[in-house]
């Protein structure tokens, strides 16, 4: 009796990396559009591209969790389910009567001009009937009708009834239909390093190395976020050369013209209310304890500014040096602001109201480093940070209650 759990059988990982998988094949892919060449994502297959030869590319993915001994993905067999009923889908396609496909002349047209490729992380291997007759098929070293008879006698080696019929859906294409599709069948397997992939091309559009995975996280957001839009819309995701120039050429602008790059992949913070700034801002009335959309953008902006100090300085991309000038100046900038409010403080002043006045200049103030300005949200973190670390306040008397 098996002791799998019913809900890890049907565990949405599995299927969350299966698509996955199609949609990194699918960025990959896009970096590595040509002029005139367009690329789709579920459209025509699970990736299909258009070449600017009037050939396309029909692309079916298939990723797999299982393992072998050695760690590796399990091997593509003879009779898996997986690729025969990707060659029967593809079958169904070629003669898709509602496509205007129904007689063998318009069926023979679209499998000569279609390039079908099945890519899988299932590793490839010699004991595979299927792939080795194909392949054989394809350098004329058999015949046709040796493929196909060694195709019918796999049918009889198995009593999956779905395999039996997908086989069966593929064996019933006709002669020349049927040479011309196998002719065009090819296999990308052991396919396991696609997001490296990713980042490999990345590189040939002269991105630095050290900024490729920058590069690769903005354009992944942006790109899965597009994808949604499209989706939500009902459009279909189809992309062309000039339109990925268009649209997504600026993350790789932005790598190439040494500007710092602002991260944004951190993580959360575990305790929301416990930091010291957020203490200092709740008991100046700033904001009330129950606030906590308000909250959790400030500590975005506190961790945005402290990580990104912390990785620049750790990469080399600015100096410790650098680091020191622009906490310099932001202890210079708030120590002016804090002297002009307490300047002409008198008995009657309310203290907490001085305070949020120091704190709305803070805010508005911008920040540089490197001769580089930040943005609001990272010179407000940078503050947030110096508050963090007993370095400034906000009330007059914030070093007597804080430090």
């Amino acid at each position: 009796m098996s002791t799998t759990q019913h809900v890890d059988k049907t565990s949405a990982e599995d299927k969350s990396i299966g698509f996955d998988f199609q949609y990194y094949y699918f960025l990959n892919r896009l970096l590595q559009l040509k002029k005139g060449e367009t690329l789709g994502l579920e459209v025509m297959d699970d990736v299909h591209c258009d070449l600017s030869n009037d050939r396309q590319i029909l692309v079916q993915l298939k990723f797999t969790t299982q393992t072998k001994k050695d760690g590796d993905a399990k091997n593509l067999t003879s009779l898996d389910k997986d690729f025969w009923k990707t060659t029967s889908n593809w079958v169904e396609v070629i003669t898709d009567k509602n496509a205007g496909r129904k007689g063998e002349a318009e069926q023979l047209k679209f499998a000569q001009k279609s390039d079908f490729l099945l890519c899988s992380n299932k590793s490839d291997n010699s004991g595979n009937v299927v792939l080795s007759s194909i392949r054989a098929f394809q350098k004329n070293e058999c015949t046709h009708n040796e493929l196909q008879t060694s195709l019918n006698d796999l049918k009889g080696a198995t009593k999956d009834k779905d395999v039996i019929n997908y086989i069966k859906n593929v064996l019933a294409l006709s002669k020349e239909v049927s040479k011309a599709f196998f002719t065009n069948i090819a296999f990308d397997l052991g396919c396991s390093t696609i997001i490296e992939d990713c980042k490999e091309n990345i590189l040939g559009f002269m991105v630095p190395s050290d900024r490729v995975d920058d590069v690769f996280h903005s354009l992944d957001s942006q790109l899965r976020a597009d994808n949604f839009d499209l989706v939500a819309s009902k459009q279909k995701i189809i992309i062309s050369y000039d339109d990925f120039l268009k649209k997504y050429q600026v993350h790789f602008d932005k790598a190439r013209n040494g500007k710092l790059v602002v991260r944004t992949n951190f993580s959360e913070p575990k305790e929301i209310g416990e930091q010291l700034f957020i203490k200092q801002l709740i008991e100046i009335g700033d904001v009330s304890v129950g606030d906590t959309d308000f909250i959790l953008k400030m500590l975005y902006n506190q961790l945005l500014a402290k990580t990104n100090l912390h990785e620049w300085v750790n990469e080399g991309v600015v100096s410790s040096i650098d680091a020191d000038d622009l906490e310099e100046n932001a202890l210079a900038t708030w120590e002016n602001i804090h002297r002009k409010k307490f300047r002409h403080l008198g008995d009657g002043d309310d203290i907490n109201q001085l305070a949020q006045c120091v704190l709305d200049e803070i805010r508005s103030e911008k920040l540089s480093i490197a001769d580089q300005e930040m943005n609001i949200r990272f010179s407000n973190g940078e503050y947030y940070d110096l508050c963090e670390d007993k370095k400034i306040g906000w009330r007059n008397d914030w070093k007597e209650k804080y430090t």
